[in-house]
């Protein structure tokens, strides 16, 4: 029932308008509280400036799935051990790629080599909230598309199989 409640709200207000605490994201997640500790310590749910808390509210629903996608992933058989080594990987690798992404694009108003220069970038600042809405979701879905990719390659391949051949042998 809870759970319906939380999804409704997500659809009317959006995800991150809904502020959880600690202990509803433990609760609603189904995870164990030191899966969600471990979780929450290398980055991968909680606002990073509110991370340390348990008390407040800093958590959102875009959290609550994420745990939720864990807790399914703990039940179709991943260990718990690779599941922390895949959010370590892609927290560091998403942490460069975050500065790397400011240092190049950011607005620090210093240009530096290999900086995008303003007039490169004119066209994004001028936009309005919903073209910069729009941006945003085509700039996400480019880069959902490369991350697909590269989980492609992670995927076993199947051999495909070759029909058995007649050899030559016949049944009486």
């Amino acid at each position: 029932m809870r759970n319906d409640r939380l999804d409704r709200l997500d659809r009317v207000i959006g995800s991150s308008e809904v502020k959880l605490s600690y202990s509803d994201l433990v609760e609603e997640s189904g995870l164990a509280p030191d899966l969600v500790d471990e979780l929450r310590d290398l980055g991968v749910v909680g606002a990073a400036r509110l991370r340390e808390s348990r008390d407040s509210k800093a958590f959102d629903l875009t959290d609550l799935y994420a745990l939720r996608a864990v807790a399914r992933l703990i039940e179709m058989g991943l260990s718990r051990e690779v599941i922390l080594g895949l959010a370590q990987v892609y927290v560091s690798q998403m942490s460069a790629l975050s500065k790397e992404l400011l240092e190049r694009f950011g607005s620090s108003g210093v240009d530096d080599a290999g900086k995008a220069a303003p007039e490169e970038l004119g066209c994004v600042s001028k936009l309005g909230e919903s073209e910069a809405a729009v941006l945003e979701s085509q700039v996400a879905l480019l880069m959902e598309h490369l991350h697909q990719r590269t989980l492609q390659q992670l995927r076993p391949r199947r051999r495909k199989r070759r029909p058995k051949r007649d050899r030559g042998h016949t049944t009486t």
